[in-house]
């Protein structure tokens, strides 16, 4: 009744699959399997890998290289016979490979090291220098990439109307110059600096020569007689109209009929050294400009605007300038 009750105890405990049997192979007794665990042959794992799991003894001892790390034979020939030995070796990356923006090479790295390198000069957006990381499949990865240096949108430039684009180090760009500033041209050039910041490379210049006030220059004036003189605008043009050798003609002290010979084609007692050169900017004819901030004859602002350059004027008609006093000429 005894031997039943065990019997029955086995094969429950067969069906549940809680038993640890050992391979036939090894213990031809199934029974012994009963009372204690097979014990497999003890083999020594090698450095660097790791143990694939297995579900008995019965299978194959399967291990793999750690991450990093790949399997390599070494076979010998040792007392006339053929062994092989395997090991787990550091997966390498090459050496010599180029890197973007950087004149550095890669050195020879072994998988997870990292290797510093100098970037090129404009590419330092994010430090002088960048960083590679060997990966385990021995490829050299970026970690810190040397990106381009950028210079800002939207900066106001020098004597031109438009704005600075979004730009990377070493790119130019051409802007159009303001009318009056295109003594070397149509158009400007700027240059993204490797620091970050727009740097002229052509400049918008102005179109006006100046003479460091040294000189200035009287146009020579004749005037009708005081008597039945016009004290209006429309009377004083009128009058130069009529009058030969008259090329131009303005009211000076706001009552006084001046007119004015060739080549002067503009001339007031009331404008500044700002608005005479606006002036002059604005007429397409002027060449030469003279102003004259403290006046004592008129106790005015002299502002004349002449059609020809300043070798074309006759001699008599400059003196020595006194302080304050601008004499400049368009050159484009």
């Amino acid at each position: 009744m005894m031997v039943k009750a065990n019997l029955m105890l086995v094969v429950v405990m067969l069906w549940t699959g809680s038993l640890t049997l050992a391979s036939p192979r090894q213990q031809p007794n199934t029974m012994r399997g009963f009372w204690e665990k097979s014990v497999c042959d003890k083999y020594n794992l090698i450095e660097n890998a790791v143990w694939i799991p297995r579900e008995t003894c019965e299978d194959n001892k399967r291990f793999a290289c750690k991450i990093g790390y790949q399997l390599q034979i070494q076979t010998s020939c040792t007392n006339g016979k053929w062994s092989s030995e395997p090991s787990c070796q550091a997966v390498r990356c090459p050496l010599g490979e180029e890197i973007e923006n950087s004149v550095d090479l890669t050195p020879s790295g072994i998988s997870g090291e990292d290797y510093d390198f100098n970037c090129l000069t404009g590419y330092t957006r994010r430090g002088l220098n960048g960083t590679l990381t060997c990966g385990e499949n021995g490829d050299w990865m970026t970690k810190t990439p040397c990106e381009a240096v950028r210079c800002p949108l939207g900066e106001e430039i020098e004597n031109s109307v438009d704005l600075t684009p979004s730009g990377i180090s070493g790119e130019d760009y051409d802007f159009n110059c303001l009318t009056g500033y295109t003594r070397r041209g149509l158009n400007g050039t700027l240059t993204c600096g490797e620091n970050g910041d727009w740097m002229t490379k052509t400049p918008c210049e102005d179109c006006i020569k100046y003479y460091n006030g040294t000189i200035v220059i009287v146009g020579t004036i004749f005037s009708p007689s005081p008597f039945g003189r016009p004290t209006d605008v429309e009377g004083c043009n009128e009058l130069c109209s009529n009058t030969s050798q008259c090329n131009y003609a303005n009211l000076f002290r706001q009552d006084y009929c001046v007119l004015f010979r060739s080549p002067v084609i503009f001339a007031s007692d009331d404008y500044d050294l700002d608005q005479c050169m606006k002036q002059c900017n604005e007429m397409s004819e002027c060449v030469t400009m003279s102003s004259d901030k403290l006046n004592i004859r008129t106790g005015g602002q002299l502002c004349y605007l002449f059609k020809v350059p300043l070798n074309e004027i006759p001699d008599d008609w400059k003196l020595l300038a006194g302080k304050g006093t601008t004499l400049t000429e368009k050159i484009c």
